[in-house]
C-alpha cells in the first residue's frame, strides 16, 4: 500500500468512522479543512463520482488533512461541539454562501428533534 493510501485510510478512520459526530463536525468545519474538502467534492463530483474524494487532494492537503483528523480524534467531545459551533458561526457571519457544514446542520437539526433528552 502507497503511503498517499495509507494517509487517506487513516483520515477516513480517524474522522469518518468516529463514534462522535461533533468530531465529524468539528473537522469539517476547520478553517483549513473545509475549503480542501470542498474543492476535493468538487472535484470528485466533476469527475463522475469516481473513487473517493480524498484521491483528489495533493500530497500536502493530503498532510493537512492528516494533521487536522490526528487533532480532532482526541478532542474530547465537549470541545469538538465548541469548536463546530464557532466554527459555524464564523462560517454564517462572513456569508461564504453554501458550504459542506449545511449538510451538518441539516443532520444535526434532525438528531436534535429525534433525540430525547
Amino acid at each position: 500500500m502507497s503511503s498517499r493510501e495509507a494517509i487517506k485510510r487513516e483520515i477516513l478512520e480517524l474522522i469518518d468512522s468516529h463514534w462522535n459526530n461533533w468530531v465529524k463536525a468539528a473537522f469539517y468545519s476547520d478553517p483549513q479543512v473545509e475549503p480542501i474538502m470542498g474543492r476535493l467534492v468538487k472535484a470528485w463530483r466533476e469527475n463522475g463520482e469516481q473513487g473517493k474524494p480524498l484521491d483528489y487532494a495533493t500530497d500536502e492537503e493530503l498532510m493537512i488533512l492528516l494533521h487536522a483528523a490526528r487533532r480532532y480524534y482526541t478532542m474530547d467531545p465537549r470541545r469538538a461541539m465548541a469548536v463546530a459551533f464557532a466554527n459555524m458561526s464564523k462560517d454564517e457571519e462572513e456569508e461564504r454562501g453554501p458550504s459542506l457544514l449545511g449538510v451538518f446542520r441539516k443532520f444535526f437539526a434532525r438528531g436534535r428533534r429525534g433525540a430525547s433528552p
